[in-house]
């Protein structure tokens, strides 16, 4: 009611932010946690599944990095690039 007041008497140029809130039971945090988490089918989806599986797709990506880096380092070093030595390891690039 308070800010159907202020949004009637508002000053021209004036902004208004309001905050509402809104009063829940305790433990609906608990039902909403327990509601996505049954959604992401977790346990279902890793029963069953290897280490090799489970990776993250961090742990993926660094292992896929290091075997182009591999793989494109052999390809320069047979095609006789002269940047690329068979003992020099990758630079990072700047």
């Amino acid at each position: 009611m308070y800010v159907k007041y202020l949004e009637r008497h508002a000053m021209a140029g004036v902004g208004m932010r309001v905050v509402r809130w809104q009063r829940v039971p305790v433990g609906v945090g608990k039902l909403a946690y327990d509601e996505v988490l049954g959604s992401m089918r977790l346990d279902r989806e890793m029963i069953g599944m290897s280490k090799e599986e489970l990776k993250t797709s961090k742990e993926k990506m660094v292992e896929l990095g290091k075997k182009i880096i591999k793989e494109e380092t052999a390809a320069a070093i047979a095609a006789g690039h002269p940047d690329v030595t068979p003992s020099a390891p990758p630079t990072k690039p700047n």
